[in-house]
């Protein structure tokens, strides 16, 4: 199962843009502040956990701001015709849905993704997505899916409800020219009531993503094995580092195999047993008791007398054990027969341990019935260039040899550009202050392609 294509339309700085998905890795090239972490950003709220969702910020902001400009009078219009609040907020409601023609609906664009997930009926299983299927020619491979981030009718309502006592206060003063910033607060005002009235919607639909049913967004995420590596990476080369990111996740990974769930078996067990023989349990009991004494004499002339004794008593269990063996592990570095700490090395070196790490923790969770779309934002943190091209070269024969997985990286690294093949490649580029788009160096590869056997 593989994502083919995701079509975007007005999230942040993209008016509109195709996606087209390698079914090993595709890589988004572009400069700083181009829009790549927005673009993982995106793919972490829809495809990733449910806690991360979209915001009204994530709407385009020039949209945003012409939506608020046009519609401002015929707001106010509401104000003037009537002193009814029943009457306004029906009529402000009617003006920006538009009941009898959606055409002429006054509405901020959606955020819309349009996803196309592929597979081969020869060899992949579908009863995941079975429930999914629209398009039942048989020789049809694909699934459809539309995700938008819109307007909520009824929150829409209930909001204006609540704001209705302080926007009608403002366009009273702006009536009566007692506040100079009135207009600018009244659509900063209105802007916030439809920001706050967003929800996003999920759909599965037919090839036009046209005659779409209702899902469930949990049901939806449960399509996805998603994964992703931020570029704000929490690593450290100092000596006070105390994070020990590298030696939990190396730790995570040991403990889940057989060998040391049966160690952990065990060891409470043998632990309770040399407790026992030092009468450990009997000493810790005794002091408790002597030093809580005088507390429990306190507590009983405030409880109505009754006397008690608290003692401080022992359970050793195996989360007890997994707890103290993560606490006292940690990851070094043996050179030349001496042991080096984790903070010993660069941050580049670390990185690319980091990055090995997580994408070995993620491939022990690929699941062929799923779509696996694991996603790294620039892994030239820290590294040296020639590093850079080094691990490209790794991660593009990595994702080459395990044929579930699906790869998306984002790099501003000339290196990282150069190891990957031209296909692969999509640019993203600021064309404006509030537009970036993206180019398909793949389209370009095929145009190539086909001119060089036309001719």
């Amino acid at each position: 199962m593989k994502i083919k294509s995701i079509e975007i339309s007005d999230y942040r700085q993209i008016s509109t843009a195709t996606f087209n998905l390698e079914k090993g890795i595709t890589i988004l090239a572009g400069a700083n502040n181009s829009g790549k972490t927005s673009i993982v950003e995106l793919f972490n709220c829809v495809f990733g956990s449910d806690k991360e969702k979209l915001s009204g910020d994530d709407l385009s902001v020039s949209k945003c701001r012409n939506w608020v400009n046009g519609i401002y009078t015929s707001i106010i219009d509401q104000f003037n015709f009537s002193t009814q609040k029943e009457e306004i907020t029906a009529k402000i409601c009617e003006f920006i849905f538009s009941y009898k023609d959606e055409k002429n609906q006054n509405m901020i664009p959606p955020i819309e993704l349009k996803i196309q997930i592929d597979y081969d009926k020869d060899k992949d299983d579908i009863r995941n997505f079975a429930d999914y299927l629209m398009d039942f020619n048989p020789e049809s491979t694909s699934f459809y899916f539309s995700y938008k981030y819109t307007i909520n009718e009824g929150v829409f309502r209930k909001n204006l409800d609540n704001y209705y006592d302080k926007l009608n206060l403002r366009i009273i003063k702006l009536k009566s020219n007692n506040e100079k910033n009135a207009e600018s607060y009244i659509k900063e005002m209105i802007l916030k009531i439809y920001l706050k009235s967003l929800s996003s919607s999920i759909q599965f639909t037919d090839s036009k993503f046209e005659n779409g049913i209702d899902m469930d967004h949990v049901e939806f995420l449960k399509l996805f094995n998603f994964q992703k590596i931020m570029a704000g990476r929490t690593l450290d080369d100092t000596n006070s580092d105390r994070s020990k990111i590298l030696s939990k996740n190396m730790i995570e990974i040991a403990s889940n195999e057989d060998d040391w769930s049966k160690m952990i078996e065990n060891l409470p067990d043998q632990i309770i047993q040399h407790i026992e023989d030092a009468e450990i349990k009997n000493k810790i009991k005794e002091t408790s008791i002597n030093t809580l004494s005088e507390a429990m004499k306190s507590i009983s002339q405030t409880n109505g007398g009754s006397e008690s004794n608290i003692v401080i008593d022992m359970s050793v269990t195996e989360e007890s054990i997994k707890s103290f063996l993560k606490g006292i592990t940690s990851a070094k570095y043996l050179i030349d027969e001496c042991f080096l700490e984790e903070s010993s090395q660069g941050l580049g070196y670390s990185n690319l341990i980091y990055m090995h790490l997580q994408l070995e923790k993620y491939t022990k969770t690929i699941d062929p019935w799923l779509v696996n779309f694991f996603v790294i934002e620039e892994p030239e943190s820290h590294m040296h260039p020639q590093m850079q091209n080094v691990f490209m070269q790794y991660l593009l024969n990595y994702f080459k040899l395990k044929n579930e997985l699906q790869g998306f990286v984002t790099t501003h690294s000339h290196e990282i550009v150069r190891a990957a093949k031209l296909p692969q490649l999509r640019v993203l580029r600021k064309v404006d202050t509030f537009e970036c788009k993206i180019y398909d160096l793949r389209i370009f590869y095929n145009d190539i392609l086909n001119n060089k056997y036309k001719n």
